[in-house]
């Protein structure tokens, strides 16, 4: 079964035109957006109008081992809506690329993951080695730019709120509590003005203590 260029290297909303190697470990694949037009950010029209043309070169997930680069062949446009103030305004790729970004989206995220796996140094020896080169700072970056995780409050267990019945309902809990009063009943007993703690309530402090 023969694969196509088109299958092998996948690049969201662009047809790879060329792929070349670099060096020993690297890969270069040259690409340009599919859509024939574009609509402006600003009014939302589209737009069919080349003004010019430019490259960016972000970094990508590696390939076979080989670090990846993406030459992505960028139009600019120009928006023919009167009304609009921008006057030209670049092709956009929001499932590839952020505006200014150097590596792609999907780069970012699994770099950003093996830094919170990893950490800042131990992350940028690994991706090294992974054909995914950064340094430890920009390791950490990415990590600090990751989402956080959604936090679900701890449910209360059912089993949680019956247990004060179950314990109220047990027979050593209640035979504590009866000496716990017995005892409160005594001391307040001894603790009347002008008396003192009598035999009758010695005696019966000796019964609630056996």
């Amino acid at each position: 079964m023969q694969w196509s260029m088109q299958e092998l290297f996948v690049i969201p909303d662009c047809r790879v035109v060329t792929v070349e190697p670099v060096g020993a470990a690297g890969l270069h694949v040259a690409a340009q957006v599919k859509h024939s037009h574009a609509c402006c950010p600003s009014c939302q029209r589209p737009s069919q109008s080349v003004h010019s043309r430019y490259h960016r070169h972000p970094a990508d997930l590696p390939s076979l081992g080989n670090a990846v680069h993406i030459n992505l062949l960028v139009r600019r446009f120009h928006c023919r809506n009167p009304i609009c103030p921008r006057r030209t305004f670049a092709e956009p790729v929001p499932e590839l690329l952020s505006p200014r970004a150097r590596r792609t989206r999907r780069l970012v995220g699994a770099q950003g993951r093996v830094g919170v796996t990893c950490g800042g140094e131990a992350g940028a020896r690994l991706l090294r080695r992974l054909g995914m080169p950064t340094s430890a700072d920009t390791v950490l970056r990415l990590v600090r730019a990751l989402p956080l995780p959604e936090y679900a409050p701890p449910s209360i267990d059912t089993a949680a709120t019956e247990a004060p019945a179950r314990i109220s309902q047990d027979p050593e809990v209640a035979k504590a509590r009866d000496l716990v009063h017995r005892f409160a009943e005594l001391i307040g007993r001894a603790a009347r003005p002008g008396k003192g703690i009598g035999k009758d309530v010695q005696q019966e402090a000796c019964k609630v203590s056996t």
